[in-house]
């Protein structure tokens, strides 16, 4: 009911390059060049695709999840969480990655990336305050 692994398909590779941002607090140098930006929208779709149409998979879900977190700041995270959950709680056997000769961290690196990156997100690109606070606006936990 989950379908095909797709860590070594194409597609997988494809959310990974629309997710790819560079670090504009790195320098240059005299290396300019334009600066590569996350995908987020493109993102949600093909994922969205992907988890509904191929693949029930716990890092497509939770690239997914950070997506929305970046579309939608805080209000995004409640489904980002949601989505993961039920995933693990409707497929906890037959979800991917499934575990290697019965190692089961396979399962808790899609966890422990989620829980680490949804952090950061939260923490530095996410504001306090809408944009209606003026003077706040730009605030964020990182602050």
């Amino acid at each position: 009911p989950c379908g095909p692994d797709l860590r070594y398909e194409p597609e997988y590779d494809q959310l990974r390059e629309l997710r790819r941002e560079d670090d504009t607090s790195l320098p240059t140098g005299v290396w300019q060049s334009s600066i590569k930006r996350a995908l987020w929208p493109d993102l949600e779709r093909l994922a969205t695709t992907l988890l509904l149409e191929r693949s029930k998979d716990l890092m497509i879900s939770a690239w997914l999840g950070e997506a929305w977190l970046h579309m939608a700041g805080l209000e995004g995270l409640p489904g980002s969480l949601a989505l993961v959950a039920g995933l693990c709680e409707r497929y906890p056997e037959q979800l991917h990655p499934q575990a290697e000769d019965g190692d089961q961290s396979w399962r808790v690196i899609p966890l422990e990336w989620l829980a680490r990156r949804y952090s950061e997100v939260l923490l530095t690109r996410v504001p306090l305050f809408d944009g209606r606070e003026q003077a706040f606006a730009a605030f964020s936990l990182d602050d």
